[in-house]
Parts: C-alpha cells; sequence; structure tokens
C-alpha cells in the first residue's frame, strides 16, 4: 500500500517542497522501499513506495515521460494489466518497464481524461500535466484505494491519507459536526465529507482536474443497469461465473513474494482459497506461493468458525495459520486517533490484526480477501420483477413454487408483492399508500429513529438530513444496484483497512470487487444468486465439489459482538466519567446512559455497537483536537 501526495498551486506560485516532505514524514509507514519526491514550479508530487509486485521493482516514482511533460504517482496494481500492456503496445506506445505506473502514465498519454475508462483495478493515482497546467486525479471504480483533497481557492492539496493533508495545511480546519453527527448516529449519509471540514474523498470512479479555475469533478464508470448476459440453461451461468472468479482471483494475485489468503470459513474466502490453490497446482498462479491464514476466535464462540476452516485443511491437505482476535484497550484506539488524524477503526476490523501480523512475518505482502461477496452476489427477489419486466409469467409461477416449497406461501406471497406486485405501482401511488401507513401506525420507534443519546441540536441536524436522504430517491427500487455501490459507509470502511494493512506492511486485494466481477453481478438476473430462499445460487453451484460440502451448504455467519463487549466496561467508564459531555457537548446524559444500559445485550447486527464505539470515535477526536472548533457546513 504506497502512499501518494501532490500540491499544486493555480495561480502559479511555487509549490513548497518543505510542505510536500511533511506529507510524506505523515506517511513514511507506507514508504518501507524508499521515499521521493519531484518539484517543480507550482507542482510538488511525493511518493512512498512499497514493493508488491516484480513489476513494480523497475519502477521510480515520481515517474516522468521522455520529455517530463507528464509526471505520475500511483498508488495500486492493475488487474486488467495484460490487456491494458497489450492494447498500448499495438497502439505505438514504448514501454520503458513492466511497472502498473508506465502503463498508467501511458495510458494517460493516450487517452488522457478518459485512461480510467481503460483500466480495471484497485488505484488511485495523481497526473501532473505540464501541457495543460493542469492535475489529474482519479480512483478506481470501489474506492478500494484512499485518495482525499484539499482546495483553499488557490492551492491544491491531495494525499493518499488525511494526516499528510494536515501536515500541508498552516492551520488546522474545524472538524465537521455533521460528519460527527453521522458517525454518533450510525447513520451514514455522506460519501465524500471527512471528518475535518474542506477536505474530501474523491468519490469512487472519478476523476478530478484541477487547473486555474479550480477542481472539476467527472464520473467515468456507472455500474451497468440493464440484465444483458441471458443463458438458456443454469449451467451456462455457473460456467461463466466460475471462470469469471478463477481469472479474477488470479489477476489479484500477481505478486513477488509469497501470496496470503484470508479463510475465515465463510463462502467466499475459503473460494478465493481454494481457486488460488488450483491456480499453483496447474503452476499458473503469479506467485511463488500461497498461504492460508485464518482468525482463532474463543472456542465456542458465535465468531468460532474453525470447523469449516479445519474442513478446508482437510480438503486441501494444509495447515493454515491461525491468530487470536486482536483486542486491544481503549487506549489503543485514541492512539491511533492521534496518529491517524481521523476516526478510530471500528473494532470487527481491528481484530484482524494479529493476522496480518502473521502475514507478514511470514514475508507476504500481498493479501487476498472475499470481501464484496455479501454485497454482490446474495441477490433479491426482485427477481419477480425481472420476470414480470420481461414477460416471463411461466418464470414467475416456478420461483413461486419454489418459494412456497422453501419457505411457505405466506412468506412467498409477501416477496411476491414486495419484490415483483410493488415495483409495478405507479411512484404517487405507492407514496399514497406509504403516507397513510405511517400515519396509522402505532408502533414505538427504534432506539435508533429517536437517537436520544444525542444533544438535542445534533438531533435534529440528523433526522432532518436522514429524511432528506430519504427522500431523494435514494431507496428508489430501480437503483437497488447502484445503492449497493454507493453505500457511504463503505468508504469509510475501505479507508480504514487500507491504513490498518499499510501500518502492518501489506496490501489487501479483493478479487470480487473487481469491476468485471461486478459487472457479472449487474448483468445477469437476480435469480441466479437467491433461488428458493438461498443466497450466492450461482456461487454455490460453481464452488459444489470445489469447496467442502459442509461450507458449500452452510447459511449461518460468525459474528463477533465480542470484540464490543470486551470493552464495554471501559466504555461505560468512559461515557459515565462525564468526560465526553464536558469536552465536546455531543450528548444527551439521560439518553446515553439508555445507549449503554442496552449495550451489553446487543448483537453487532443491530447496530448498538456501532453506535457506542462510533460516539466514543467521535467524541474522542474532539477531545484529542480539542483546540479545534466545530463546522456546520451545509452538505455538499
Amino acid at each position: 500500500m504506497s502512499g501518494i501526495a501532490c500540491i499544486f498551486h493555480s495561480d502559479g506560485r511555487p509549490a513548497s517542497l518543505a510542505a510536500m516532505h511533511a506529507m510524506t514524514d505523515e506517511m513514511a509507514y507506507r514508504g518501507p522501499d524508499g521515499i521521493a519526491h519531484w518539484h517543480e514550479g507550482p507542482v510538488a508530487l511525493g511518493h512512498c513506495q512499497m514493493h508488491t509486485t516484480a513489476e513494480s521493482l523497475e519502477e521510480r516514482q515520481p515517474l516522468a515521460n521522455e520529455a517530463r511533460s507528464l509526471v505520475l504517482v500511483m498508488d495500486g496494481y492493475l488487474a486488467n494489466y495484460a490487456e491494458l500492456r497489450a492494447d498500448l503496445t499495438q497502439r505505438g506506445a514504448r514501454l520503458r518497464d513492466r511497472s502498473d505506473a508506465e502503463l498508467v502514465l501511458r495510458a494517460y498519454e493516450q487517452w488522457g481524461a478518459d485512461c480510467p475508462k481503460y483500466i480495471d483495478g484497485e488505484y488511485a493515482f495523481v497526473v501532473w500535466d505540464a501541457a495543460k497546467r493542469e492535475v489529474f486525479c482519479a480512483r478506481d471504480h470501489m474506492g478500494l484505494r484512499p485518495l482525499h483533497y484539499h482546495f483553499d481557492g488557490e492551492r491544491l492539496i491531495v494525499a493518499t491519507e488525511l494526516a499528510a493533508i494536515l501536515a500541508a495545511m498552516p492551520h488546522r480546519p474545524p472538524l465537521d459536526r455533521l460528519m460527527l453527527a453521522e458517525v454518533l448516529g450510525a447513520e451514514f449519509l455522506s460519501r465524500d465529507r471527512t471528518v475535518w471540514c474542506g477536505i474530501k474523498r474523491l468519490l469512487p470512479a472519478h476523476t478530478m482536474r484541477c487547473a486555474h479555475g479550480g477542481p472539476r469533478l467527472a464520473e467515468y464508470w456507472q455500474i451497468p443497469r440493464e440484465v444483458s448476459i441471458r443463458y438458456r440453461s443454469d449451467e451456462d451461468y455457473v460456467a461463466h461465473y466460475r471462470d469469471l472468479l478463477r481469472q479474477c482471483v488470479k489477476d489479484a494475485s500477481r505478486s513477488k513474494f509469497p501470496l496470503a489468503c484470508e479463510v475465515s470459513g465463510g463462502l467466499d474466502s475459503t473460494a478465493i482459497y481454494a481457486l488460488a490453490h488450483g491456480l499453483g497446482r496447474a503452476g499458473d498462479l503469479p506467485a511463488p506461493s500461497l498461504l492460508g491464514y485464518s482468525l482463532l476466535p474463543p472456542a465456542g464462540s458465535a465468531a468460532d468458525e474453525m470447523p469449516y476452516v479445519r474442513a478446508m485443511e482437510s480438503k486441501f491437505g494444509v495447515t493454515f495459520a491461525t491468530a487470536p482476535l486482536f483486542m486491544p484497550s481503549l487506549d489503543w484506539y485514541e492512539h491511533q486517533i492521534r496518529a491517524d488524524c481521523d476516526l478510530a477503526t471500528y473494532a470487527n476490523t481491528t481484530m484482524m490484526m494479529g493476522m496480518g501480523g502473521g502475514m507478514v512475518g511470514d514475508g507476504c505482502r500481498v493479501a487476498l480477501n472475499g470481501q464484496g461477496g455479501d454485497q454482490w452476489l446474495d441477490g433479491t427477489a426482485y427477481y419477480y420483477w425481472q420476470m414480470f419486466a420481461a414477460g416471463q409469467l411461466q418464470g414467475v409461477a416456478q420461483a413461486l413454487g419454489e418459494d412456497i416449497a422453501a419457505v411457505g406461501s405466506v412468506d412467498a406471497a409477501i416477496q411476491l408483492l414486495r419484490y415483483g406486485i410493488r415495483p409495478m405501482v405507479p411512484p404517487w401511488l405507492d407514496w399514497v399508500v406509504a403516507l397513510f401507513r405511517r400515519r396509522g401506525s402505532q408502533a414505538a420507534t427504534t432506539h435508533r429513529e429517536e437517537l436520544h443519546w444525542l444533544a438535542s441540536d445534533i438531533r435534529e441536524d440528523l433526522r432532518a438530513r436522514r429524511a432528506a436522504f430519504r427522500n431523494a430517491g435514494q431507496r428508489n427500487w430501480e437503483t437497488f444496484k447502484q445503492r449497493k455501490l454507493a453505500a457511504p459507509f463503505q468508504l469509510r470502511f475501505f479507508d480504514s483497512v487500507s491504513r490498518q494493512s499499510a501500518r502492518q506492511g501489506y496490501e489487501p486485494r479483493s478479487p470480487m470487487y473487481s469491476r468485471q466481477f461486478i459487472e457479472f453481478s449487474a448483468r445477469t438476473p437476480e435469480r441466479i444468486r437467491r433461488r428458493a430462499g438461498t443466497t450466492k445460487w450461482v456461487h454455490r453451484r460453481a464452488l459444489a465439489g470445489i469447496l467442502p460440502d459442509t461450507i458449500c451448504n452452510r447459511r449461518s455467519k460468525a459474528e463477533f459482538s465480542i470484540v464490543y463487549q470486551q470493552l464495554s466496561g471501559e466504555l461505560g467508564k468512559y461515557f459515565r466519567s462525564g468526560a465526553p459531555n464536558a469536552s465536546s457537548h455531543l450528548f444527551d446524559d439521560a439518553g446515553l446512559s439508555q445507549l449503554l444500559d442496552v449495550f451489553n445485550e446487543a448483537p453487532i447486527d443491530s447496530m448498538i455497537t456501532w453506535e457506542v464505539m462510533g460516539s466514543y470515535s467521535a467524541s474522542k477526536i474532539v477531545e484529542v483536537f480539542g483546540d479545534t472548533k466545530f463546522s456546520n457546513e451545509v452538505p455538499s
């Protein structure tokens, strides 16, 4: 996980090389293989290098073309490395080495601002275009690699990390109170906001160009909305999916060092390992070796997946390294907040650090994971609507019969109405029905609706923003695929995973978040993912015989509330000490006490844990940066 940085004065003033050094100093942990800078006139670029592939050993960033008219800094790897290299070579590009950075530089040279349309992978990059006197930035389709920026009207600052941007600013900006409200209420509404006012994320699948007129953003990719892959038989979908997933795993496995793979015991990570293992046995794995790693929770707990891990070991004749859940004290989280100038990582991400340490100790610098499987394979019962829209009434009848057999006639009828009939109702009629339902309902609101632990002004702000978000068409049935792609919380998650992994010295890669994997999910019918009450249907069929039957038939999921429950005593002591309210004025005392009373009983899936941990994180960042004022900037 390399780090990149850029300073650009749009008014032509010289960029400060000292400020650039301060930025890369903040990200030095991202540069175990060297830190380098480039400086000319109004622009300064910095790069913190971590080698992961054999090709990356040949690159020297910041990377300039022969005329020094283009200079690039990049973090990431290309999934379509071979295809892009062949395409550029055919177009006459002169490739000086085998690095991914060289391909991206030549892609910009070939296609300009359209180049991200031709690049697939996990990346963030910045190009200084001297001829245009313009900085160009791009981020991958999912936002798996962080990229933040700040523009004050004259100076653009871009960096992987928030701390790096703050290091180049003369004064810390105000904390964004509206962003803190989202964290306090576990109600994530903003995608580009950060905890610091005026420092934003570049959104996934977006580019940014900055010249004299300031930043201009553009979206270069959208998830397909139409079902365009249709086969006559289920087996055709299964074969396509199996081949696709194998290729995605191969693309993500390119490494100069031993390749690590997280093996949780769930359907997704085990599939990634199984296919990588098969590539290795066929001599087709682009890494020297494959090692598996699993978490070792307390035996018999809801987090314990070791029976499934042992089934994988028996199936493949291997032994996976195991690591206990990393469960630090609150002091550890406070140290993290100070170092990162950001909100704390959630405990169910922090728990992976023991496993990460084991990977790095074994010489691994790349680790595959199964993230993305739940998002793009679970499926929904919108297959009813899709079949109605396509005039497939026989298919509707068949699906209804299968659902009745699986979940009963009542639940099947509800699914048919909700996911088949309701989407065809005119929007105005659906709105009227919903309005009368709300007026007639006497049901008590949940704690999430009440937000009773927040100070009254923050509570009202968050309620108003939540209502605006819901009324803006974000939950329309036609855009459920876009909603999965654009979920605001996942960008915070990706940022924290990137930072945590980089601090340990390895790079996580997610084959199931690749662009071609997501496009396959979007272009195929929902019924290949969910059928007769079974999620991940095509995945289970494709991996049958490859994975142990106990995993292919698995319906349960591990539950990690244990990592929050072990903090309950410290969290209760912290909040009841009165220190948070005295320093930040974020809470309602009685409401906070009520929240803490139910905390110990709540599993992670109830979100109570996120609210309590989020409240600690927001309170602590205000306490740590106590000289920083709040901003109530209108949301962008």
